[in-house]
């Protein structure tokens, strides 16, 4: 029987909330195969999500991305420690379905509430994590 080589759990990531002081994300994003890559900031955890699916060229790309130069860093990635993937603060299963229009399609889940909602762009993707961050720390 054909088996896909692309299944959905190469398409999830994990993000592990470590801390989340004024407004600031800071913790771990886990890709298949164990990979573990440390942010400090939103940007970094976007550039990190966004290089995992260029990688895999998969979901592919509907628009070719847009940038000012031909060099961007993105920091280097180390093997993960066995254990449970778990963040400090907060932890999000992140599966991206869809990059049409120049945004992330998919679903997130808040590992903490068992909550799933879907998103349909990055932005919205970011204000749902950081609901559920505010609502931890109220």
């Amino acid at each position: 029987m054909f088996q896909p080589i692309w299944t959905g759990e190469n398409r999830r990531m994990t993000v592990c909330v470590d801390s989340y002081e004024s407004n600031v994300l800071k913790g771990r994003l886990y890709k298949a195969y164990r990979e573990m890559e440390c942010f400090d900031s939103l940007m970094q955890l976007l550039l990190c999500i966004q290089t995992v699916l260029e990688d895999q060229k998969m979901p592919q790309s509907y628009t070719a991305i847009r940038k000012f130069s031909d060099r961007v860093s993105v920091g280097e990635g180390v093997v993960a420690e066995q254990g449970i993937r778990k963040g400090n603060m907060a932890t999000f299963e992140v599966q991206i379905l869809f990059r049409q229009h120049s945004s992330w399609q998919g679903i997130v889940l808040w590992r903490e509430r068992q909550s799933e909602q879907t998103f349909r762009s990055v932005l919205e993707l970011m204000l749902l994590m950081d609901s559920a961050l505010r609502s931890m720390a109220a």
